[in-house]
């Protein structure tokens, strides 16, 4: 799969149905499971960009969909996830993972379509580059960040309370959700999480807001 994806529809659009990759007969069980689980806790999504591949390339996935939450009056953050990512193993991971990145912003669709693409390229990285993302990974320079223009790098947070959602299992195949954090170059060189939330604590960061 390249590394710079073009959307299959140009657009964002707003859904009146199952995204094509979990319509389609060809999604597998465990991806129609993930967007299941998905439209349990969230409901429909308000929007979505699907992403296809039209090479098909072994172990790897070839299409992904972003799938869009708003911001609404009783939820103050906008919410993105990829769909697709976990069609197939990382290398060297014993789990699959979705990304979520959640915004305390309003989008349009320029935006909607910005954190898309950054999104769908950032969840082939690992497939591209031989890897995996876990949990407190970071990864410097993943692209241009939209509405981060002060961050330099990601890490991947699991849930932020006990009672959070970061996991789902289907047919003992674990699918961890990774949230995307974007971070500054100096957060980025400080190496113990406990010193990083540390940090977080003593500057009253919100790490939804766009900074």
């Amino acid at each position: 799969m390249r590394s710079d994806l073009g959307p299959s529809n140009g657009t964002a659009r707003r859904l009146m149905a199952l995204p094509p990759l979990v319509a389609s007969m060809a999604a597998s069980p465990l991806i129609r499971q993930v967007y299941r689980e998905h439209l349990e806790r969230f409901g429909e999504p308000d929007d979505a960009v699907t992403y296809d591949d039209n090479e098909q390339s072994y172990g790897q996935p070839t299409r992904i969909s972003i799938v869009v939450w708003r911001r609404c009056a009783e939820v103050d953050v906008t919410t993105f996830s990829t769909i697709g990512m976990a069609a197939f193993p990382m290398p060297g991971a014993g789990h699959r993972a979705e990304l979520h990145f959640t915004i305390r912003s309003d989008v349009d669709r320029a935006i909607v379509g910005a954190v898309s693409k950054f999104l769908a390229n950032l969840a082939i990285h690992p497939f591209l580059n031989d890897t995996f993302f876990d949990w407190w990974h970071k990864l410097h320079y993943p692209g241009q960040i939209p509405l981060f223009r002060g961050a330099t790098a990601v890490l991947f947070h699991p849930r932020f309370a006990k009672t959070g959602w970061d996991m789902i299992k289907f047919n003992s195949v674990p699918v961890k959700i990774l949230n995307v954090i974007p971070i500054t170059a100096d957060e980025y060189g400080i190496d113990h999480v406990s010193d990083l939330i540390e940090h977080w604590r003593r500057i009253d960061v919100d790490l939804f807001a766009p900074r």
